[in-house]
């Protein structure tokens, strides 16, 4: 896909020159219809969406609680901060590993408040048993304020 074809699907944030994503454009569930996410769930992915590999991204979402709350160098960013409390189940598609960019870090930032990252987006399928809990992840990342 050319960068002409994601300026006309993505908005792009003029600060960064990231394109803006949100959680419902990395929904399979909306997207393909798939609710239970198999390990070659990737196979299916449409090409626009495969083409935000290694792609300049902003997305909001919210942190998930973590064992400490400095000096975090990754953590995972969700698409609701309800998600992990017994609304509905984390699915592979609601949430992202963030990775801090090298030798940065960042404090824990309440549940109850929303964070934008940008950083470079991967597809990044990683199961165990055949579970797949992971699908993306957000390398050379920053949290920026929204």
């Amino acid at each position: 896909m050319s960068a002409l074809q994601f300026e006309n699907r993505f908005k792009t944030d003029p600060a960064s020159g990231a394109l803006e994503l949100a959680f419902a454009d990395l929904d399979l569930l909306k997207v393909l219809d798939m609710e239970s996410v198999s390990e070659d769930a990737v196979s299916s992915i449409p090409e626009w969406m495969t083409s935000l590999d290694g792609q300049l991204v902003r997305i909001r979402g919210f942190m998930v609680p973590s064992y400490k709350d400095q000096g975090l160098t990754e953590f995972v960013l969700q698409r609701n901060w309800n998600t992990d409390f017994g609304f509905r189940p984390s699915k592979p598609y609601d949430i992202i590993l963030v990775e801090l960019q090298s030798g940065t870090t960042t404090d824990y930032v309440s549940i109850s408040n929303s964070i934008d990252v940008i950083g470079r987006f991967k597809l990044d399928v990683q199961s165990d048993n055949g579970r797949v809990y992971q699908l993306y992840r957000i390398e050379d990342a920053k949290v920026v304020a929204h």
